[in-house]
């Protein structure tokens, strides 16, 4: 008898909040039952609505299964909102959650 291949499983991931200029680091969860899977751009992948605040490039994967972490770092002094989409592929499904990222503006001190 053949096994049926399974697809993988990417936990539901929050809408995130953090402050303007700060890191954010945050826990998600990945599993496969037929596959042995990693917390990087192998097997996970990322788009960002708002690369003027937060590209591509400035979010981070690391950590191992099933506990990754994903830090997001916003462009230098801007805020704002991204939709973030979190893809995970087995080498034959992909499944992915969105979700919403918001850098907050923070009231910087005067400079002379």
């Amino acid at each position: 008898m053949l096994a049926i291949p399974l697809p993988p499983v990417l936990a539901p991931i929050a809408n995130q909040n953090s402050l303007e200029d700060m890191p954010h680091v945050f826990a998600i969860n990945i599993s496969d039952p037929d596959t042995v899977l990693a917390c990087n751009a192998t097997f996970l992948s990322v788009t960002s609505s708002n690369p003027g605040v937060l590209p591509v490039a400035n979010i981070v994967f690391g950590g191992a299964p099933p506990n990754c972490s994903v830090t997001m770092t916003p462009i230098a002094e801007t805020s704002g909102i991204s939709n973030i989409d979190i893809s995970l592929t087995d080498g034959l499904f992909v499944v992915n959650q969105i979700f919403t990222m918001t850098f907050a503006i923070v009231n910087d001190a005067p400079t002379i």
